[in-house]
């Protein structure tokens, strides 16, 4: 498991995340376990700033809440087409409905390690599959 764990953060670290969270205490908590996988981080603080981030950079994967102000997390992953692997954290199970959405992983707040990491080897696997 450990040689498993450092083989994903090798792989994480050469990925560009766009981290999309409203709330700053959560946003602040996650940063700190998202840090220890990734060395470059965007963050957006809803949905349509998450959009506009996304136009204007490359990402290899978008981390992002659902409730969020002027535009939620589902929306923002509708508009933008599947087009890069996500995974949805939020407190509310919406497990159904982000599946339509090119969403590769779900996971319910608050954002356990061992939970995330299993998220994310999964998703690391689809894009080295690109």
């Amino acid at each position: 498991m450990r040689d498993n764990l450092k083989e994903l953060i090798k792989i994480t670290k050469t990925l560009k995340l766009l981290y999309v969270e409203d709330d700053k205490q959560v946003r602040d908590s996650t940063l700190e376990m998202l840090n220890n996988f990734f060395s470059d981080i965007v963050i957006a603080m809803d949905g349509q700033e998450g959009l506009e981030k996304f136009n204007e950079n490359q990402f290899d994967l978008i981390i992002t809440d659902m409730q969020m102000p002027n535009l939620n997390g589902l929306e923002m992953l509708k508009k933008l087409n599947s087009r890069v692997p996500s995974l949805v954290l939020s407190a509310y199970d919406f497990g159904s409905q982000v599946s339509k959405y090119g969403v590769h992983d779900y996971i319910l707040k608050p954002l356990e390690s061992e939970q995330f990491i299993m998220a994310l080897h999964k998703v690391v696997e689809k894009i080295q599959q690109k």
